[in-house]
């Protein structure tokens, strides 16, 4: 049984998380932000979750044996607003 962290509970994390949901794995998802109903599903299938900033993850990364990162900026009009270019 892996250990495995997902990082972002966006479209491409949330389907990971209903995936594995019954896998037998354990698994820990993260997000800095909160989506009541997908969390609300992570709890009912004894996922773990955390919310917490990707770049804070220092205490989880010793419980792990797999990262799976999807998370990231969607937001077109921030990227764009905050970009260098």
């Amino acid at each position: 049984m892996s250990r495995i962290l997902i990082t972002g509970i966006g479209y491409v994390g949330f389907e990971l998380c209903k995936l594995y949901a019954n896998s037998g794995h354990k698994i820990i998802a993260i997000d800095n932000q909160l989506y009541p109903k997908r969390i609300a599903f992570l709890e009912q299938n004894n996922i773990k979750f955390y919310q917490k900033d990707l770049f804070n993850l220092k205490d989880l990364l010793p419980d792990t044996d797999v990262v799976i990162h999807t998370s990231g900026i969607t937001s077109v009009p921030q990227t764009k607003e905050t970009s260098n270019d």
